[in-house]
């Protein structure tokens, strides 16, 4: 970990945690928490960590972690590749942050909790919101863009997301329909737990798109 993190780390007032940032040889990125992050009580405003949890700061942590609706946010994620036509239309300016891989991470403010289902959004747009792990720049290979105050989430955008509110297990209407499909949705989750875990994404990792797959099947729900 950098002294230049550390120092980005003692101004942050909104709960963080460590994150290990690695790049493969296929260019392919990939954020690994190094702390409980999944439960609130566990993370802890920057000043916090500089005050009496310094010593618990892993040195291989060159990522600063943190979930977006925490601090009231959503991040709307600009993949490569995406429309960019549309996105100038729909999409207001505010602040914005650049990942290594080129993506763009656009902060909206958003007092509810959506998730991170991109809904009816077009290809190439994440979401990040409630349990969703986004990385503050400071984090290796990423910065800031616009350093413009968030701005509102536009009705229209919010209007294109799904919450889903469904009990933990509990498959969308309709779409078991015989005594075939509960085995396929079966194979089907065991076949994203074992993808998550080739690529080194456990049950934290809430964003990953192997989560919102599961969470769509009814599995892997936070409660």
């Amino acid at each position: 970990m950098s002294n230049g993190i550390f120092e980005i780390i003692s101004k942050l007032t909104f709960p963080i945690f460590p994150v290990r940032v690695t790049r493969d040889a296929a260019g392919k990125y990939t954020k690994k928490p190094l702390y409980k992050w999944a439960d609130p009580a566990e993370r802890k405003p920057g000043a916090a960590w500089i005050a009496g949890f310094k010593g618990c700061w892993p040195i291989e942590a060159n990522g600063i972690g943190y979930v977006p609706a925490d601090q009231g946010l959503i991040v709307i994620d600009l993949d490569t590749g995406v429309d960019m036509d549309w996105c100038d239309e729909h999409l207001p300016l505010t602040r914005t942050h650049r990942t290594p891989s080129g993506s763009y991470h656009l902060l909206y403010t958003c007092a509810e909790a959506l998730g991170n289902s991109s809904g009816s959004l077009p290809p190439c747009i994440d979401v990040r919101n409630a349990n969703g792990l986004a990385l503050w720049p400071g984090s290796w290979g990423y910065s800031v863009h616009d350093d413009t105050e968030p701005v509102p989430l536009p009705d229209a955008i919010r209007a294109l997301l799904t919450v889903d509110d469904r009990p933990r297990g509990v498959a969308p209407a309709g779409l078991v329909e015989n005594d075939e499909n509960p085995r396929l949705l079966a194979a089907a989750r065991r076949i994203i737990a074992a993808h998550m875990a080739k690529h080194g994404i456990g049950d934290d990792e809430r964003g990953s798109r192997a989560y919102g797959l599961a969470n769509l099947l009814g599995d892997l729900r936070d409660g």
